[in-house]
């Protein structure tokens, strides 16, 4: 049951932090967004930006292709944040999702964000992607004050 709980919590981690949508219908845009306002307010760390990733996508339409199975991202934040706090233990946020989002723990497989549209990523890739916007934005949002 540990092992499944462990697993699965790698899975969801990894899920949420897939980028827009093509129509950027789905979501807000990254500095309205509630994740981003929670990220401002919080002290700045790596930590903070891999929550961010959490908190974004948690109430999207995105699905997480994981060892032949489709998760949905509501059950996927709830594992996430719990495999987040019991496994980070320091690094840059680029070096954790490089380490725990691209294979799959049990058989290696890779992960895949899977889109509404049926559209499928790579989750290492867009979750990099996702991190080098917010610290574009927050760069940005940094410099106007």
């Amino acid at each position: 049951m540990m092992r499944t709980q462990q697993l699965l919590g790698s899975v969801f981690f990894l899920f949420l932090a897939a980028p827009l949508f093509a129509d950027g219908a789905a979501l807000p845009s990254l500095e309205k967004s509630r994740a981003f306002i929670q990220y401002e307010r919080r002290p700045q760390s790596e930590l903070s930006k891999l929550i961010y990733l959490i908190d974004r996508y948690k109430d999207s339409e995105l699905s997480i292709f994981y060892e032949g199975q489709l998760y949905d991202a509501a059950t996927a934040a709830k594992y996430a944040k719990n495999y987040l706090r019991k496994n980070y233990k320091k690094g840059t946020a680029e070096n954790w999702v490089s380490r725990h989002c691209y294979r799959s723990t049990g058989q290696g497989s890779v992960i895949y964000v899977h889109y509404p549209d049926g559209a499928k990523r790579i989750m290492k890739d867009v979750m990099l992607e996702e991190l080098a916007f917010l610290a574009k934005v927050a760069g940005r949002q940094a410099g106007s004050r």
